[in-house]
């Protein structure tokens, strides 16, 4: 990867280190496998119905970020749920108080075996709310009448070197080469709308299943696009794209996207540094005119970046699009890049500062 760093992305950048430590999961305020090998999708998965979020430490893992917009969305999530069931499906009256009792003991399971030191120093939690209606249907639930908590706690692996905060008014390079925190990735193109898309809940990890099975072995992420082809949001994150004049655009929390927490950073930084956004959804299309299956694509995007509480903020090297599902490109085609430019970099070091202020104790 050495050099592959100095002259861009490079080919094989989409592929990351190996990070896959077990994590700690807790149920209803105990522990029941301190060393769990099952990642987030897989516990999900096993807990149809329920509304869940993620969420990031800081501070070595001593603070939660945005804890209260987290229990905000599981709030949000299960009256979505409660909406499309016709009823009342039985759920804690404070989210936040619920299931902060289970995220602080996930977190401290897991700093006695996997202290702050190793990786990033971080975490994040897998929070999932099951409510009464469900767990009474459960044919394996082992106490049924109330609604239950879920926590699984899982170190976060060590993130590239920062290049330090970048001047949005200083002339120089249009662009910087690779060299900040978070391994870029390759995405590819899907026509497919998430159901209950303002919503974060489990089933839409088997939900989403044949979009995975479609997506490269290449890509680490895909992009939902709408039937006219407009990017919405990935499987697991936000996608938002930088334009040659420096604005930033990104699908609108309309209810068919999630309004994620580093999205809303993100937008919150834009702000701060005085960037154009567009909220609106990107057209991947327009963005890859004049590509054919012999032709390298006319660029419109300058760059595109990807947001999650896991990723914060992690570069595109490139998006595919399949020509199935794009007939109109002649062969396929592809956006490509090859650097990042001061404004992601600008935007990046912002968030992480916003991260900080919204950074605080868990009380269980």
């Amino acid at each position: 990867m050495a050099e592959e760093e100095n002259d861009g992305f490079g080919r094989a950048a989409s592929v990351a280190p190996s990070y896959a430590p077990t994590g700690a999961l807790v149920v209803d305020g105990a522990i029941v496998d301190a060393e769990c090998a099952a990642p987030g999708n897989v516990v999900l998965s096993g807990l149809p119905g329920s509304a869940y979020t993620t969420v990031r430490t800081h501070a070595r893992r001593s603070l939660v970020v945005q804890w209260d917009v987290h229990a905000g969305r599981l709030h949000a999530s299960a009256r979505a749920l409660d909406a499309e069931a016709g009823k009342g499906l039985g759920w804690p009256e404070d989210f936040g108080a619920a299931a902060s009792p289970s995220v602080a003991l996930a977190l401290q399971t897991l700093g006695a075996r996997a202290p702050a030191d190793d990786g990033s120093g971080e975490a994040m939690v897998v929070v999932a709310v099951t409510p009464r209606a469900r767990r009474e249907a459960a044919a394996d639930t082992a106490t049924g009448g109330g609604w239950s908590v879920t926590a699984l706690a899982l170190a976060l692996p060590m993130p590239f070197r920062h290049n330090g905060k970048v001047d949005l008014l200083a002339a120089g390079e249009p662009t910087i080469p690779l060299g900040w925190s978070m391994w870029p990735t390759w995405c590819d193109a899907q026509v497919w709308e998430r159901p209950l898309g303002a919503a974060k809940v489990s089933d839409w990890v088997n939900e989403r299943r044949q979009v995975e099975a479609q997506r490269p072995e290449t890509c680490g992420e895909t992009v939902l696009c709408d039937a006219q082809g407009r990017a919405g949001e990935g499987c697991l994150t936000n996608f938002f794209v930088v334009h040659g004049d420096r604005s930033v655009q990104t699908a609108p929390a309309d209810g068919t996207v999630l309004d994620g927490t580093m999205r809303q950073l993100v937008l919150q930084a834009c702000k701060d540094l005085g960037l154009e956004v567009r909220e609106e959804r990107p057209d991947p299309v327009a963005a890859a005119v004049g590509a054919t299956s012999t032709e390298k694509p006319i660029v419109r995007w300058v760059e595109a970046f990807l947001t999650s509480a896991g990723r914060v903020v992690q570069p595109v090297q490139g998006v595919i699009l399949q020509r199935d599902m794009f007939p109109t490109l002649p062969g396929g085609g592809r956006v490509e890049f090859n650097s990042i430019t001061p404004v992601s970099d600008a935007i990046r070091t912002r968030v992480y500062e916003l991260v900080a202020a919204s950074a605080s104790p868990l009380t269980a």
